[in-house]
């Protein structure tokens, strides 16, 4: 088949993107050793970023015992002590109705003081109500 020169040189073009993305493609090849590790072309181990669990955020009442183990190795002692209680127990086969009464009423009340937990409570309030200085410079 004739082509005309203009359709070579096309060709041509085409044919160097090519060699290029093919390099390229090289550069992304890994081997996977037997034990499963995975390797780059440089011999170097890639490994997978590991995902990062999001904590649940504390409640006052928590708050305020975490700051009751911090202060104090008596009372640390003392509630750790107090882990061990007559509502701790785990029995099995039990009607789903009585365990659902046994989750409501069961449930050791926390040692803590009220006076720390408001703390705790009006810090919160604050932190929710501050705004943000980008966002009043927006506003303005």
């Amino acid at each position: 088949v004739y082509k005309s020169d203009s359709e070579d040189d096309s060709d041509d073009e085409s044919d160097i993107d090519n060699e290029v993305l093919s390099d390229s493609d090289e550069e992304e090849v890994v081997h996977k050793s037997a034990s499963g590790k995975v390797y780059n072309k440089d011999g170097f181990e890639v490994v997978p970023q590991q995902k990062i669990k999001k904590r649940k955020a504390l409640s006052y009442e928590e708050l305020a015992l975490g700051e009751k183990l911090i202060r104090s190795k008596k009372a640390k002692r003392d509630i750790m002590d107090n882990g061990w209680h007559r509502f701790m127990f785990d029995d099995e086969n039990l009607p789903d109705w009585f365990v659902k009464e046994e989750e409501m009423h069961m449930r050791k009340e926390l040692d803590v003081d009220p006076e720390v937990v408001e703390k705790y409570r009006e810090m919160g309030k604050e932190m929710n109500v501050k705004t943000i200085k980008k966002v009043v410079e927006a506003k303005a």
